[in-house]
């Protein structure tokens, strides 16, 4: 029997029902036992998953890894929240590696991925590389938002040896020193660290399929069809997407915010993607308890009467066109 594949993310209460998505759907789409450790940015998650007990979950509290990593911790009063989330990225699986040292190697995940097919297909590219990165691919008329990183943090592997440690390590003490929400002097948060990587270490993979961490940035530039109901990018199958800046405005309404990429979806795109993925993040928010539900945002500024009504609903998703609606039962 195989040992499990080892990966790391985090997020706190108002992100619990996307990295839940992310566990459910990399379980259950792994031909291999997982391990999810899961830094837990605020207690009442950390309390939630704890409660849950689900099968291949490590939790980590932020005040272990702060207390792990006091350098970690110094710089936490001089960046915003999302700054020191960010700054959190390397040292998480760092904090992993050097608490466990029977774990062979690690995969970062952001926690708005979503699994349509085997993570063991992107392992398998990886090879005997020590990194591995995946590049946003954006289309030309994007290009400039390359500002912001030629590589996405979405999906990263390091393996422990000398190359992926350097690599590691290095990260973490650059995030530490610079890590803030803005372009500045080739850097931008977490992200713009990636750039140099096949440069400046050894035996680096870049991840150039696109099926890997398929994106609202690089989706337009794809054809996407379908084979024995499985969604192709280009021809090749779609491991991952990110579903990166989707809205939840109500329990029924979700905006994929495809405007921001000048996106006109296809049907495979809206029924074979995006749909999945919405009806089960509708399931699951379900399932948790009110207290820990997203903040809405339109949602808490409509009276209560508009709110439950599911032909209000019904016809704005029908009006704006990219509005998606999933009625509770």
């Amino acid at each position: 029997m195989s040992t499990p594949r080892h990966y790391c993310t985090y997020f706190d209460s108002r992100y619990i029902h996307r990295g839940l998505l992310t566990y459910e759907s990399l379980r259950g789409q792994s031909s291999r036992a997982i391990v999810l450790w899961i830094l837990c940015l605020d207690e009442s998650s950390y309390t939630a998953l704890q409660d849950a007990n689900l099968p291949g979950i490590k939790l980590i509290r932020l005040s272990e890894l702060e207390a792990a990593d006091r350098e970690l911790e110094a710089v936490k009063t001089s960046r915003t929240l999302v700054e020191y989330y960010f700054t959190c990225t390397p040292c998480l699986p760092v904090f992993i590696l050097n608490q466990n040292p029977e774990i062979a190697d690690i995969t970062y995940l952001d926690g708005d991925l979503y699994f349509f097919a085997d993570p063991e297909l992107v392992h398998s590219e990886v090879g005997d590389k020590s990194i591995a990165i995946t590049p946003h691919r954006f289309p030309e008329e994007e290009k400039s938002r390359e500002k912001c990183g030629i590589y996405n943090v979405a999906f990263n592997f390091f393996r422990r040896d000398e190359d992926g440690m350097a690599c590691l390590n290095w990260w973490r003490e650059q995030c530490i020193a610079w890590c803030y929400d803005r372009v500045e002097d080739g850097k931008f948060a977490d992200q713009g660290y990636l750039d140099d990587w096949p440069a400046r270490f050894n035996c680096v993979r870049v991840l150039d399929n696109p099926g890997v961490n398929l994106a609202p940035w690089n989706v337009k530039d794809v054809k996407l069809s379908i084979s024995k109901g499985k969604v192709y990018a280009n021809g090749s199958l779609l491991v991952f997407y990110h579903f990166h800046a989707l809205k939840l405005i109500s329990p029924r309404l979700f905006n994929p915010s495809w405007e921001n990429y000048t996106i006109s979806p296809s049907l495979i795109l809206r029924f074979y993607v995006y749909q999945p993925y919405i009806l089960s993040l509708s399931k699951i928010n379900r399932k948790i308890d009110s207290t820990m539900r997203l903040e809405f945002g339109l949602r808490d500024h409509m009276p209560s009467w508009v709110r439950n009504r599911t032909w209000f609903s019904t016809i704005l998703a029908v009006l704006t066109g990219r509005l998606f609606f999933r009625y509770h039962r």
